[in-house]
């Protein structure tokens, strides 16, 4: 089947795909391809691979399926965990159990519990200059801890601005580049009452709980995006560098810092 062959393609997005037409096709001869892609979305940290792997596994409703959905249940992403049980309540015929909130960073590498304000400016450093950020710890504590996190990483360093649109926003901190990347996990929400100024820093989302490494910043006001996606820092200095940013323009670094 060219779908089972397409799990294997050295792009990741395309893999998750195919996943998920198996799932739709509920191919039980995919099985085992499935069990290796959710494997496989393990090793190159690829929270969308393992997502749909598990979700067309837990439509197959076949005993094969039993060993892959159980260790997903163990998942770093709280997406994945939930699949997998519900595929397990499936399979094995048992009541669903009572659904709990997901933790409020959802990956042993990510900030969970309580979190205490750190540094309260990051810069943007560019070819075009710098743009100063405030970070809004109050407001969004997990999200800000998560972002602090992998601009200490230098997760950002060398991204590139791969989606502009003016009078909107810039969007920044796809591994990938091309929008469709993440950290290899999700972090929850935390929607909060700040609202989209310019100069507003929001996480970028493909749906709830859904954040990770992607963030955008408002060229304007833009109201439609209040109450929808986390405000987790404002331009404190450099907006006029923010607007000039082009597609593909590069992050030379974050630098966190009072």
């Amino acid at each position: 089947c060219a779908l089972i062959l397409a799990l294997a393609d050295t792009d990741l997005v395309a893999a998750a795909v195919a996943a998920e037409a198996l799932g739709a096709l509920k191919d039980s001869t995919a099985i085992a391809a499935l069990s290796a892609a959710y494997d496989r979305g393990i090793l190159e940290r690829s929270a969308d691979l393992r997502l749909t792997a598990v979700g067309s596994l837990a439509k197959m409703l076949e005993r094969p399926a039993l060993k892959t959905l159980q260790a997903a249940r163990s998942d770093a992403d709280y997406r994945v965990r939930k699949s997998a049980d519900g595929g397990l309540d499936a399979l094995l015929r048992r009541p669903p159990a009572p659904e709990k909130r997901p933790p409020l960073a959802d990956s042993p590498r990510a900030y969970e519990g309580l979190v205490t304000p750190g540094p309260r400016h990051a810069t943007l450093r560019t070819a075009r200059g710098d743009i100063v950020l405030e970070l809004l710890w109050e407001d969004a504590p997990h999200t800000v801890a998560n972002f602090v996190r992998l601009a200490g990483e230098g997760s950002y360093s060398k991204r590139r601005f791969h989606r502009v649109v003016p009078n909107f926003v810039l969007q920044d901190g796809c591994p990938r580049g091309d929008g469709w990347g993440d950290p290899g996990y999700t972090i929850r929400c935390e929607i909060n009452q700040e609202p989209y100024l310019t100069g507003t820093v929001g996480m970028a989302l493909s749906g709830k709980d859904t954040g990770g490494s992607q963030y955008f910043i408002t060229h304007s006001p833009q109201p439609r995006l209040d109450g929808r996606y986390t405000v987790f820092a404002k331009v404190a200095s450099g907006q006029d560098v923010a607007d000039a940013i082009e597609e593909g323009d590069a992050i030379e670094e974050i630098v966190v810092g009072d």
